[in-house]
């Protein structure tokens, strides 16, 4: 959900786009030449989706006008969970996985990908906590394990909230819980602006790629 601010920024950005070319019109053709600017109203709704979707990423409006973190991209951490493997009845140790998001202004969808399943978003949002100031990423999600786990690993639920640190976001770190009864924490440092599909495909980005300081 848009902030206050963040809502008349967009409702500004929109009027700026409007008004000239009302009073183009107008000095061109007179009143009636009002009329044809709705037709202008498509190309309104685009320069709007653009902003809502890749412009509000420029430097220049961060943070001051937006305020809104950028976190897009796929992040490298560690998640270390309470779950005993039923094969060695024992709490396994930090295992490197990789958070996939893909964000808009008003919109976030998360992949939490390990080596063994991937976790898709069913809900989710970026907002700021009103007590501490400090911007929040939490959803829930749906847990698939690959199918020779599913045995020892059952699909299941979970939600998962972390806090996001830095500006420009620089780390990420937070807990999770499980319908498996379950739960467990999430620290991640490492970031690039590429969208991996999969934990093979992370784990490639992060050889060729430089992550993000």
């Amino acid at each position: 959900m848009l902030s206050t601010l963040q809502t008349w920024t967009v409702v500004g950005i929109a009027a700026l786009i409007w008004l000239p070319l009302s009073l183009l019109g107008v000095a061109a053709g007179g009143p009636a030449a009002v009329l044809w600017l709705s037709d202008l109203l498509a190309v309104v709704l685009i320069l709007v989706s653009a902003f809502e979707r890749l412009w509000w990423r420029w430097p220049r409006l961060h943070p001051h006008l937006i305020g809104m973190p950028d976190v897009g991209g796929t992040w490298r951490g560690m998640l270390t969970s309470s779950w005993i493997d039923p094969a060695t009845e024992r709490v396994r140790p930090p295992k490197v996985v990789y958070l996939a998001i893909r964000q808009t202004l008003t919109t976030v969808w998360v992949r939490l990908l390990t080596n063994e399943s991937a976790s898709d978003q069913m809900v989710g949002a970026v907002k700021k906590d009103p007590s501490s100031e400090d911007w929040l990423l939490s959803y829930t999600y749906r847990n698939t394990p690959k199918l020779p786990l599913r045995k020892t690993s059952p699909e299941h639920r979970g939600g998962t909230f972390v806090t996001i640190f830095g500006e420009p976001p620089a780390r990420i770190e937070g807990e999770y819980w499980t319908s498996r009864d379950t739960k467990g924490t999430l620290a991640m440092d490492a970031h690039l602006p590429d969208i991996a599909q999969s934990f093979a495909d992370a784990e490639a980005l992060f050889v060729t790629g430089t992550p993000a300081d």
